[in-house]
């Protein structure tokens, strides 16, 4: 029982290392690095290694047949780059949070009525129509 703890334990702090690993670059708030904003969209959520790619939207920069600006950056390249730009606000960051806690409600919410429907059809018997 003992070794079963421990084993718990252990795989709890590898999975919060993982998952404080996984958020040190904030996504969807605005950098300003060298006079420049840069959007961190996304970055590889499988590979959580310095040199996976994220997804970086520059809108002060020129559109490109009416679309935004973007590049790819590793995440080790961002790691070091970051930190020497200006941060985001808190308000900023506060709504990027309100958002995702609203769009995880959404989402909540659906999934909730699509399981109430499921359950609904499979109680209710199918008609069996039979041809002429």
């Amino acid at each position: 029982m003992r070794n079963i703890m421990i084993a718990l334990a252990l795989a709890a702090a590898i999975l919060a290392g993982v998952r404080a690993d996984a958020q040190d670059i904030r996504l969807n708030v605005t950098y300003v690095c060298n006079g420049e904003r840069m959007y961190v969209e996304s970055c590889n959520i499988r590979d959580l290694s310095d040199t996976s790619t994220c997804m970086v939207a520059h809108p002060g920069r020129p559109q490109h047949n009416g679309f935004m600006a973007y590049t790819t950056e590793t995440r080790g390249a961002l790691k070091k780059l970051l930190p020497t730009c200006t941060q985001p606000t808190a308000q900023e960051i506060a709504q990027e949070e309100a958002f995702k806690k609203k769009q995880q409600e959404i989402y909540d919410a659906n999934v909730a009525k699509a399981n109430r429907r499921l359950r609904r059809r499979i109680r209710r018997p199918v008609p069996v129509t039979r041809g002429v």
